[in-house]
């Protein structure tokens, strides 16, 4: 295991502990957007791709990864109601100590996506986030303009919802720039 797998592991196990810490459950999909959040408005170096994929932006490299992680006890997943959750492992602990600086770095990120999405249904994180997809693919578009993209690529997302999705999107990039 590199150094970069292990760094990459501790930001995702922080996220969900902190996901966890509040009260919410914290599923596949959940990790899916917010690793793609912190990538993407905070340069957190996530080495993941991702394309669109049913439920917006999605990894199977990810996908991969916390397989990885979980076979690593890093990250314990859970039954739940339709799917799982993802609890911090055993040895989440040693990614902790063996990269304090690295969670520090990015505890912003993680902070931020935790409370912006955690207590988000699949149906609103996917508007939100292929919202930040569209914004990142065509960054000097009008919101009209990139609500309409969403609605392309996502024709089940009614125009209020897509609009609302652009700007909260506008609003997380401009918070962040700062």
């Amino acid at each position: 295991m590199s150094s970069e797998y292990l760094k990459q592991a501790a930001i995702l196990a922080a996220f969900i502990e902190k996901v966890r810490e509040s009260g919410h459950a914290c599923g596949e999909t959940l990790m899916q957007k917010a690793a793609y959040v912190m990538k993407e408005l905070f340069d957190v170096p996530l080495s993941d791709e991702f394309r669109i994929h049913y439920y917006g932006p999605f990894s199977f490299q990810l996908e991969n990864r916390l397989s990885l992680m979980e076979a690593e006890d890093f990250v314990r997943v859970s039954p739940r109601e339709m799917g799982v959750t993802y609890d911090v492992g055993g040895r989440f602990h040693q990614l902790r100590e063996q990269f304090p600086q690295t969670l520090a770095k990015y505890q912003r990120a993680i902070d931020f996506a935790a409370e912006q999405l955690a207590a988000l249904r699949v149906k609103e994180l996917e508007p939100l986030t292929t919202a930040l997809f569209v914004t990142r693919q065509q960054p000097r578009a009008t919101s009209n303009s990139r609500s309409s993209k969403l609605m392309e690529i996502k024709p089940h997302v009614k125009p209020a919802e897509a609009a609302a999705a652009i700007a909260t999107v506008d609003v997380w990039i401009a918070s962040t720039a700062e």
